[in-house]
């Protein structure tokens, strides 16, 4: 456009300096009498072709002007039309990797739902999360106490180059990367890594990647574990994104999976007492019918009395379980050995005795002094429910009682009978055992933020 109005301006000038020349050669002519009539109408022409140029310049400026106004406009419009085309690449970009981060979010969530098994699941959540990233290799740490109830971080699950790897570490509180990333409990990022620096500094072997990714899962109280990522690429922003977002629902997740565990334990043990003390009412209760058949056998043997009081107080003795005899009165007059362990004194202390001597409580006193009262009065036997008694040395002392009429053939009088089952150390673990239920319990109400989610997979896990 600037090359046409350039030219249209040479044009012009062309046009002007003939129309010039021919007028100033008509006034030569005009002065020298020459042609007068013809130099007058050249110059006339001339005059006119020169208005018509100049006229057509004009036109052509303007022409110029709206093309070039055109022109920036287009180009205006070509910026807008690019600059719009990147954004629009730009949103879909972002809306790519948003998917890319909340589906892998969503598949995290799903291994975690359903698993009992802590292995299993530290396996298959590492096994994901390196797929996903399209890594090399990856390994998964806990947080444990060891026997001397220091702070150790494990290696629970690797998985390397499509492969699951089987390797056994441990790191102490600050102790390499991964125990750096547990002190901090801050996300750890490195790229261009020396040779052989993962197998010297971080918790994975084998070759040198180019990135490391070490993340720690952690609730909102404490860091639980490190799930840690090594690449041979470099992780994009929203890869990092993506692992870090796991760290809050791991946290819990593991967190949960160590209270389901602790909870299986403690109810199995509590199942195992229980089914002890089952066996051991049974044994009881055998013990029972051999004291009886004993007992029976003494009374058809009257003559021999003595010897048979000799080999009753030697077996009943030799009775695991406390066994006592008792006079009309309530005094001891035969007591065993795991008798005068239950009351905590020596077989000659308590002959002759009653109970006051033993016990503090008076209500409890009462107790037994009227189940005495009701076998010699009613001939009957007498199962006393758990019994809780404080001792004379303050001591509190759980068990089960039953007790059986019997006749002395020496006095001729109505004697007692009785067999103990301790059940005092029983007793003392399981209020234990509630106690640290208890405490379980208390630990997940203190994550309110987690409890929804940490709720959802305990159910699930159950």
């Amino acid at each position: 456009m600037f090359r046409i109005a350039k030219k249209n301006n040479l044009f012009v000038l062309v046009i002007s300096v003939a129309s010039f020349v021919s007028l100033i050669t008509g006034i030569i002519l005009m002065s020298s009498g020459w042609l007068m009539g013809a130099g007058v109408l050249m110059a006339v022409t001339l005059y006119f072709a020169v208005a018509e140029s100049v006229q057509l310049n004009r036109e052509n400026e303007a022409l110029s002007k709206s093309l070039g106004e055109k022109s920036r406009e287009f180009e205006d419009s070509q910026q807008t039309l690019k600059q719009y085309t990147l954004d629009v690449e730009k949103t879909h970009a972002a809306e790519v990797k948003r998917l890319w981060v909340s589906d892998g979010v969503a598949g995290v969530t799903d291994i975690l739902r359903g698993h009992e098994n802590s292995n299993e699941l530290f396996d298959q959540l590492i096994s994901y999360v390196v797929r996903h990233l399209d890594a090399n290799q990856g390994g998964i740490f806990v947080a444990e106490e060891n026997e001397l109830q220091e702070t150790e971080i494990t290696l629970k699950a690797c998985y390397a180059y499509d492969r699951k790897k089987f390797v056994q570490k441990k790191f102490a509180v600050g102790e390499g990367l991964v125990g750096q990333c547990f002190l901090e409990g801050e996300t750890i990022y490195i790229t261009q890594l020396k040779e052989s620096f993962i197998s010297i500094t971080s918790g994975l072997g084998g070759a040198t990647p180019r990135a490391l990714l070490l993340v720690p899962l952690k609730t909102d109280v404490n860091v639980t574990g490190i799930i840690e990522i090594a690449s041979f690429t470099a992780f994009m922003p929203h890869q990092i994104e993506f692992v870090e977002k796991l760290s809050a629902i791991c946290g819990a997740a593991l967190n949960t999976l160590r209270v389901n565990e602790q909870t299986r334990t403690l109810l199995q043990q509590s199942q195992m007492f229980g089914e002890q003390i089952k066996a051991q009412e049974e044994v009881m209760r055998q013990s029972m019918e051999e004291l009886m058949a004993t007992q029976e056998e003494m009374r058809r043997k009257e003559s021999h009395l003595q010897g048979q009081m000799d080999l009753m107080e030697f077996v009943i003795d030799n009775v695991p379980f406390p066994v006592f005899i008792k006079d009309e009165t309530g005094h001891y007059v035969l007591v065993n050995k795991a008798n005068a362990a239950l009351l905590q004194s020596n077989k000659q202390d308590i002959i002759g005795y009653d109970d006051s001597k033993f016990i503090r409580n008076e209500a409890e006193m009462q107790v037994i002094r009227e189940s005495d009262k009701r076998i010699i009065e009613e001939q009957r036997e007498v199962h006393l429910p758990e019994q809780q008694l404080t001792l004379s040395n303050g001591r509190q002392q759980f068990f089960k009682t039953s007790k059986i009429p019997f006749v002395n053939p020496v006095t001729g009088k109505t004697s007692i009978l009785g067999v103990s089952l301790d059940l005092t150390d029983i007793k003392n673990t399981e209020r234990k055992l509630g106690l640290e239920i208890s405490a379980l319990k208390q630990l997940l109400m203190a994550e309110p933020s987690r409890e929804g989610q940490a709720q959802e997979i305990l159910t699930s896990g159950r």
